[in-house]
């Protein structure tokens, strides 16, 4: 997918590499390879794993990065995902998902923060929304 010329799953993986798109490392590995006092441009995405395996091999399968005042229907590398991460230091991330019975719900993701979503869980929306924080249940 890409949006404006950007390769936004592209950036989605140069995030998790960077660590801020997967699972926590050791500080000190995620630029091990940088000079001293210079690190890379960290893409702010919203990185979609349609299994445990993309998760674990650092490979998104889709990425979000425009904000929009509605949700976006996700595609076929999004929808039904497993792992959602938002990259995002200071935007919240809404998702809409239905469970095994088609009830609809819809939960917010705090900046920097992963949600899990079980086989009773199918992800079919995304909302990227500037606030940073997300409401009190």
């Amino acid at each position: 997918m890409s949006r404006h010329g950007i390769d936004v799953p592209q950036l989605c993986a140069a995030a998790h590499r960077s660590q801020r798109c997967g699972q926590p490392r050791s500080p000190t590995s995620a630029f091990a390879s940088e000079p001293t006092g210079i690190l890379p441009v960290i893409p702010v995405v919203v990185c979609f794993y349609l299994t445990d395996s993309d998760w674990n091999n650092g490979k998104p399968t889709a990425a979000y990065q425009d904000v929009t005042s509605s949700y976006q229907d996700l595609g076929s590398n999004s929808r039904g995902a497993n792992k959602i991460r938002n990259t995002r230091n200071d935007d919240r991330v809404y998702l809409r998902y239905y469970d095994q019975y088609g009830v609809t719900y819809y939960t917010c993701l705090k900046p920097n923060q992963t949600s899990n979503f079980s086989s009773n869980a199918t992800v079919t929306g995304v909302r990227i929304d500037t606030n940073s924080t997300c409401p009190s249940s």
